[in-house]
Order: C-alpha cells, then sequence, then structure tokens
C-alpha cells in the first residue's frame, strides 16, 4: 500500500496534468470560436462588397436579376450567420464547462495540498448589471444577422421601412438576450 505523503503526489500529478489539458482545451475551443467569427465577417464583407460593385457597375443586370441576386446573397449570408450564432452559442457553453471543471480540479489539488490554502486565484470580472453590455463575439454575430435580416426584408420591398426597423431591432435583442446571460458574466 502506498504512503499516504505517494498518494497525495500521484494524486495531485494527476490533477495537475488535468490542469494543464482543459486549460489548453479551453484554449483551443476559445480559438476556434475566433476563427470562425473571424471567416465569418470576412465573408460577409467579400459579398457585400461584391454586391456593391455589382449595384455601381456600368453594366449591371436589369432591376428584378439585381434585386434576385441581392436576395438570394442575403438570405445565403443570413443562414450562414445564424449557423455561426449557433455555434459561438456551443463555444461559450463549452467554455463554461471547461471553466468550471478547472475551478473543480483547482479545489481538489487546494484540498490536497493544505499548505496552499492561502493561494487564491484573482477573481475574474464580473459584470454585474453590465452584463447586457458586454458585446462577446456571439452578441456581435447576432447583430450582424439582425442587419443581414433588415437588409434582406428591405431589398424584399414587402415590408416599409419602419417595419423593417422594427423586425431588426426585435431580432438583435432576441439575438442578444440569448448570448449575454452566460454563467461566467453574473
Amino acid at each position: 500500500m502506498a504512503k499516504p505523503d505517494q498518494s497525495n503526489s500521484a494524486a495531485t500529478d494527476l490533477l495537475i496534468a488535468d490542469l494543464e489539458h482543459f486549460g489548453e482545451s479551453m484554449w483551443r475551443n476559445e480559438e476556434v470560436g475566433e476563427k470562425r467569427f473571424n471567416f465569418f465577417v470576412t465573408f460577409v464583407t467579400a459579398v457585400i462588397g461584391g454586391l456593391v460593385a455589382l449595384h455601381t457597375s456600368q453594366r449591371k443586370p436589369d432591376e428584378a436579376t439585381l434585386t434576385s441576386i441581392t436576395s438570394g446573397a442575403l438570405v445565403g449570408l443570413l443562414v450562414f450567420g445564424i449557423l455561426t450564432y449557433l455555434r459561438m452559442l456551443h463555444r461559450n457553453r463549452v467554455t463554461d464547462q471547461y471553466q468550471r471543471t478547472l475551478k473543480y480540479i483547482r479545489e481538489r489539488l487546494l484540498a490536497l495540498n493544505p499548505s496552499l490554502t492561502e493561494y487564491k486565484v484573482p477573481q475574474p470580472l464580473h459584470a454585474g448589471k453590465w452584463k447586457w453590455l458586454r458585446g462577446g463575439l456571439a452578441e456581435t454575430v447576432g447583430a450582424m444577422d439582425a442587419v443581414l435580416l433588415g437588409a434582406l426584408l428591405r431589398t424584399s420591398n414587402v415590408l416599409d421601412a419602419g417595419w423593417v426597423v422594427a423586425i431588426s431591432f426585435f431580432s438583435l435583442l432576441v439575438f442578444w438576450g440569448l448570448a449575454a446571460p452566460r454563467k461566467g458574466v453574473s
């Protein structure tokens, strides 16, 4: 049977390895989300740039074709944007799980090593009542989706501009509301 200090040492080594593993996994998860966000912004910029070039071209197609092309591009961007938004929400949930796991591992390490009870990890900043205004990547993608929805509705000419603004603003509130109240920002 192993001596208590050897068992404690083995458990500490295992917890440290897990701490490193989950910490690295959390950062990889964050990095993948940032790359996805950057790709979405780049893609939207390229498509909108192409639409502007098409609309300002000397040899632009007739108005019906131009409207169809614009609407199709906006639908595509909106679908891709909603998928990106949902993926960003998933990334946020996974990051929150990693943070809880890391906190648990730290607590276990402190329990195994009572001499470290004075060691405290600085507390993360809490947004408090300002959590709704933190504007993370998911919230930004949601805002872009709301703008794309408004552009699509306006391009289709089915709704008055006032309704388009109201619907876009409402969708912005929904997207923002789904992303803002995360565990880590209470």
